[in-house]
C-alpha cells in the first residue's frame, strides 16, 4: 500500500480557514504515492483429522501452523512527521501453532 507522510496543525487562533480555534487538521505533505509499506507474504498450514466413536460421536483433531515462512513485515508504518515516521507501528505475528480438538454429536 502507498502512503505519504502526514503533518498536524494545531491552532490556538483561527488559522487562514484551515481550522476552527483550539482544534487541528491533518494534512499530507507528499504525494500519496511517494512511500510504500512492506509486501506481506503468508503462508498458513492445517492439518484435520476426524475419528467415529460409539453412535453419532465424532472426535475432530486439528493442528494449525500459521506463519510458516516466519515472516516478520511491518503491517502498518508510521506516517506522522517526527520521530516515528517510517517506524513500524504493527508487525506480523511470528510463527505459531495451535492443536485442537472438536466433539461432534
Amino acid at each position: 500500500m502507498n502512503y505519504a507522510r502526514t503533518a498536524t496543525i494545531n491552532c490556538a487562533a483561527p488559522c487562514s480557514g484551515l481550522t476552527v480555534a483550539g482544534s487541528s487538521t491533518t494534512i499530507y505533505v507528499e504525494p500519496s504515492n511517494s512511500n510504500r509499506e512492506d509486501n506481506i507474504y503468508v503462508v498458513d498450514f492445517r492439518l484435520e483429522k476426524t475419528i467415529k466413536l460409539a453412535g453419532s460421536m465424532r472426535l475432530r483433531g486439528m493442528f494449525d501452523l500459521f506463519n510458516i515462512g516466519n515472516s516478520h513485515a511491518a503491517e502498518t508504518i508510521g506516517r506522522a512527521t517526527g520521530i516515528s515516521y517510517q517506524k513500524p507501528v504493527l508487525i506480523l505475528a511470528p510463527r505459531t501453532a495451535r492443536v485442537g480438538f472438536r466433539l461432534m454429536w
